[in-house]
């Protein structure tokens, strides 16, 4: 995405970009295993890219969250998701009208 760092005059040239990850789902705005999975993936991954990890940001539908600077609030936010749109699991109960 941002290339590899290039080596200029005896050292590494420092990096011009940051890797921003956003994960949008619906539930309270808690970062949780998901977003932490990405949070490490991202610091621990290639280190000769031309670009700083950074944070994961969570959005749902109650607004927003940092994970690693914990800055949050209430928008952007996800559309709530309209009832008729659920998804149906077989075997559970039709809801009553």
């Amino acid at each position: 995405m941002v290339g590899e760092r290039p080596w200029v005059d005896g050292g590494w040239m420092p990096p011009h970009h940051v890797f921003v990850t956003v994960v949008c789902r619906s539930g309270r705005v808690v970062p949780g295993p998901e977003e932490l999975f990405w949070l490490l993936a991202w610091r621990y991954s290639n280190h000769l890219a031309a670009a700083y990890d950074g944070d994961v940001y969570l959005v749902t539908e109650h607004g927003w969250t940092g994970c690693a600077d914990k800055r949050a609030g209430f928008t952007p936010a996800l559309l709530p998701r309209p009832r008729h749109l659920a998804v149906h699991r077989p075997g559970a109960q039709e809801p009553r009208r």
